[in-house]
Parts: structure tokens; sequence; C-alpha cells
């Protein structure tokens, strides 16, 4: 084959798609991982060499620093293509493992590959196995012209000699599953052949020797803040350590993550975790001369504490005197009554067209709800969990018109309600019969937040260049403005104010409540959820030191949608993609 054909060849298979995989192929508890790939000549970072992958990922260039990196990666085992037309052309295999980089360097070599390209991707070279134990030998295999199934393959042993001819499959991988090695140093070679003739090898060395007497790894205890193991105590007179190694997501990645040094310490609880993510254990027994054996491996998929609430959440409560989290369901125009010391859905009433915001009567008896399809307002007897009464009010009013998308109740059940779209008006309303008090201001899609005691309102403009934070004092049926903050981008509809009144977090500052041009500092993402003293404030990844705007640590799911409990320890966070709520006790 000329240098003109290998070329139109390589080129043309970054075209077809040779067997993709994408997210639907991950099995539970997977994450996408990625490929970082270097290509060099002659020790040389080579920029614009043609980057390609079987099974097929991107198609994509090395930059000036002869690197590029290629994400969204499902997890499994890659041959990555390089090729750049004057100088060569190049292949390295990929392990990617869940949520992580590869790192891949591939060599460019001047001319045209003839012979099939074979490595070895795992065992590690000079690993070391029990006598009788199952080996399992993958290799990676690709050709300039051969499918990767027709090359025929050679394994063997300098101690055994021929062990198997099992080929690759159509991504180029091949595995050779063995448990009769001999007792020896071996080196294993894979010979590849392709139909012309040409061949190349690779070699592997590993050990066959007898090991420690391995320990035997309980079934797993999958608790709601971790991940119980037990084992066996360890018999071994030269015992050093036990090495606790975990995988997430399969059995090919595991990393040890402690060391016991006390042989009749056989217990570990492993709380480091992600929330629906399966993670597969195994124990290493490490003599003193690190001579080491494996336990079996066991697996069990974490889930945390959760309610199942088997439904959509638009937005969350939680009941500062009774055992509930109220969730509004605008779907199913519903209100959900959660019980949450029995982690159940207790109850759920129909409360009126997509029902988007609630708020507590200062006296904590009543919920108003807002119901964005209509111009009704549901006011509901959290003692009897029931509809006490409805309410219309005019969505006409004022300058801007719309049906209530935001609610606050203010001191003297009074309700000032906002609609969803562009600009609108503050409009306070008696919250017995609805009638019109006041429509106030001209805010760009406001979000509504109040003091304790319901005499203060706060409006927090979003979705413009120019938002700003409003402060509005309650003076009998009339809402005077009183103070402003700077004008600057605000993205999210969100504002929220700690438990006792003196902190709003808003455009991702903490603002002292009693002067809202007070900047206390930034935090690196919007806040939706704070404690009492606003000291913890959560955002949608991470959760906050509010004093110093550090990072104290990572949320187990990605949400807006959470409150905090009564004790402002427990963080209660709902997660879309499986309808429950998240119980996460913040450190």
């Amino acid at each position: 084959m000329n240098a003109k054909l290998f070329l139109t060849f390589i080129l043309g298979i970054t075209l077809l798609c040779f067997s993709c995989r994408d997210d639907d192929d991950m099995g539970p508890g997977e994450e996408p991982g990625a490929i970082f790939v270097t290509v060099k000549s002659f020790n040389q970072l080579v920029d614009n060499a043609l980057i390609s992958t079987i099974p097929e990922t991107q198609t994509i260039q090395t930059g000036a620093t002869g690197t590029v990196l290629i994400n969204d990666v499902p997890p499994g085992i890659y041959q990555v293509n390089a090729t750049h037309p004057g100088i060569g052309s190049g292949i390295a295999p990929a392990n990617v493992a869940s949520g992580q980089i590869a790192n891949v360097i591939i060599n460019l070599v001047q001319g045209v590959f003839e012979a099939p390209m074979i490595s070895i991707v795992s065992p590690a070279n000079q690993s070391v196995f029990d006598i009788g134990a199952e080996v399992e030998i993958t290799a990676n295999v690709g050709d300039d012209s051969d499918a990767p199934q027709d090359i025929n393959l050679e394994w063997s042993s300098d101690i055994d000699g021929l062990l198997s001819t099992t080929n690759a499959n159509s991504n180029g991988v091949a595995t050779l599953t063995i448990s009769t090695l001999t007792e020896a140093d071996h080196v294993i070679q894979v010979k590849a052949t392709d139909l012309d003739g040409n061949f190349s090898t690779a070699t592997l060395n590993l050990s066959i020797r007898p090991l420690p007497n391995a320990i035997v790894l309980s079934p797993l205890q999958a608790e709601s803040n971790g991940i119980s193991l037990n084992w066996t105590v360890s018999d071994e007179p030269d015992f050093a350590n036990y090495k606790i190694y975990r995988s997430k997501g399969s059995t090919n990645f595991f990393q040890v993550i402690n060391v016991v040094n006390d042989v009749n310490d056989v217990d570990y609880f492993d709380n480091d975790l992600q929330i629906f993510s399966t993670y597969y254990y195994r124990i290493g027994m490490v003599l003193s001369n690190n001579e080491e054996s494996f336990s079996n491996i066991e697996s069990v998929e974490y889930s945390g504490e959760s309610i199942d609430v088997g439904t959509q959440i638009e937005a969350m409560v939680v009941d500062p005197n009774r055992p509930y989290i109220y969730g509004l369901d605008k779907v199913n125009n519903s209100l959900l009554f959660i019980n949450k010391e029995q982690s159940v859905v207790e109850k759920t009433i129909f409360v009126g067209s997509s029902p988007t915001d609630m708020d507590f009567s200062q006296d904590g008896d009543l919920l108003f709800i807002a119901n964005f399809g209509s111009t009704e307002m549901a006011v509901i007897d959290l003692n009897t969990q029931e509809i006490d009464y409805t309410f219309h009010v005019d969505a006409n009013a004022g300058t801007w018109d719309g049906n209530p998308y935001r609610l606050v109740v203010m001191e003297g059940n009074r309700v000032a309600f906002t609609s969803e779209d562009q600009w609108n008006n503050i409009k306070l309303v008696n919250g017995t019969t609805g009638a019109l008090l006041q429509a106030t201001g001209s805010i760009y899609q406001p979000d509504l937040l109040k003091n304790p005691s319901g005499t203060v309102l706060y409006v927090a403009e979003t979705g413009s260049s120019g938002s700003q934070l409003f402060r509005y004092n309650l003076q009998g049926n009339q809402l005077v403005e009183v103070d402003a903050s700077n004008s600057g981008s605000s993205t999210g509809r969100t504002a929220v104010i700690s438990g006792n009144g003196q902190y709003i977090f808003y455009q991702k500052k903490k603002i002292l409540a009693a002067n809202l041009q007070s900047n206390l500092g930034t935090f690196l993402e919007n806040i939706y959820a704070v404690d009492e003293d606003g000291s913890v404030a959560v955002g949608e990844e991470n959760y906050y030191n509010a004093n110093n705007f550090s990072i104290i640590g990572s949320l187990p799911v990605s949400t807006r949608i959470m409150a905090f409990d009564t004790d402002y320890e427990t963080l209660f966070l709902y997660d879309t993609n499986t309808s429950k709520i998240i119980i996460f006790a913040i450190d």
C-alpha cells in the first residue's frame, strides 16, 4: 500500500463509525471520562496531527502544544489514531475509567505501517498472580488495511508455549482469560499477523507463584451516609497490612483508598461517595516482603438517604413547626405533603393551575400558593392539610400584567406577588379577599423574599445587565422603597436570605440586608440556600463557608431546588434525574 492510499484510508476512518458509543452505553454509576493525547515525532511535539479513535468519539487536531483533549468519552478501551501527512502515523491504547482522564502519548513513525499494530493494555507489567488464579490479558490491535477481527492473533508464553488464537473484536479489543499458567516468571507474547502476512508483537512480563492466604470480604452494607465493609482476619504470621481497593462503575479501575496496619481491624466505613453510583471493593492482604493476595470482589449501589417523591418538584419548603416538607408539582397541579421523619409522601392535594411558589403566613398555620396558570391563589390549612380558601387577584392591575408567579406573605397576611415575564410590578393584595392594595415598581424578572417578621420586602431583579436588589418597608397597606443595591449582571432567578434576616445572597454576593450596597464577598456560583446566621451558603454544585467564601465541599447532586431543615445542619436536595429528595448532612 503506498503512502497516498494510506493517508486516504486514515482520513476515511475518521469519517466512519466503527462502533459508536454514547452515554446510553455506560453502566450504572459510570460517568464519561476523557482522553488527553500528546503527539510526538523524534521527541518533538507535533501540531496539526489528526486524532481519531476506535470506537469513534471525536475527530480532532492537536494544537501548538502537540496535545488535545477528547471529552465526554464513555468508559472503556480505545484505540487512539494519530496521523500527520508530512510526518507519519501512530496508534496507542487508552483505558478510560469512569470520570477519569486517560493520558496517551503517540510517537509518529515516518512512512506507512504495513504490519499491524499491537499493544497490551492490561494487566500491568510485572504483575503477580497466585497459582490457579484467573488471569485476564487485554490487548489492542489495529491495521492500516484489515479489519481488527481479521487480524490473526497468537497468544503464547515462553514457559507454557501457545496459549490461544483468540482474535480481537470489531473494536480492536482482544481478551485472553486463563487460569492454567505454570508457576514461573512468564513472558507473554501476542503476535498479530494481517492478511498480507505482515506481523508485529507485544510482550508482557508476569509471575505465577504462591501468594499469601487471601481473606474473605463479606457482602457490603450500603447505609444512608456510606458503605460498610467487613472481612475475615488474616492468619498469616508475616502480616503487614490490609489494602482497601475501590473501583467506581466497573472492576477495571481499582485504586487503594486506605491502608489498615492492625491485623484485627477488619472493618472500614467509606463515606467519600457519590449518590446513585455502584462501587466495587476488594481487600489486599500484604506480607512484610510485600507479597499481596486479593480477596473476592463485592459491589453495591450507594443511594444515600433519600425520599422518593416520584414526581417533578418545582419548589420546596420545610415547615418550621411540623415534620413536613412541602413540594409543588407544577405539572400535576398539586401540593405534596412529605413526612421527613418517615421519608414518605404522605398526601397530595390539588391546589390550582401550574403552582410555582409558596410561602407561610406569619403564624405558620397557613401556606399561600401562587398558581401561574390562573389568577387564583390557594391557601392551605397546614393543620388539616386541606385548602382553607382561595381568592383571585387582578392580573391586569398596574402597568405590567401577569398571573402570580412569585409571592411572599407579609405581616397581617398581606400578599406581595409578581409575575414571570420580563418587566413586572410588585402587587400588594389583601391575603383574604385578593383586593389590590398597591402596584409599585418596574422590575425585570423579579424574585421576592422577606425578613423574618414580614415587615420588609426584598425584590431581586434578574436577567438584566442593570439588575438591582431593592428593599421596601411595609407601612400600613403600602410598600415604600428605602434602599437599592448597585446595579450589576444577574443570571438565574434567585435570591435567598439568612434565617436571622441579616444577610441576602444575590448575584453570587453576600450583602448586608440593612445596607444593600455593601458587598461582603463573592462566591463562585449563585446561592440557593443559606443557614440561620449566614455562615453556610449552598450553590448548585458546592457548599461554602460564607464567612471566608471558601468551598467546604461538593453536593452529592447538582440542583437548584433545595431547603435547609429547621436544625440548619441537614439539607434537602431535590434530584430531577431520580425524582428523589436527597438528605445531606452539612459538615
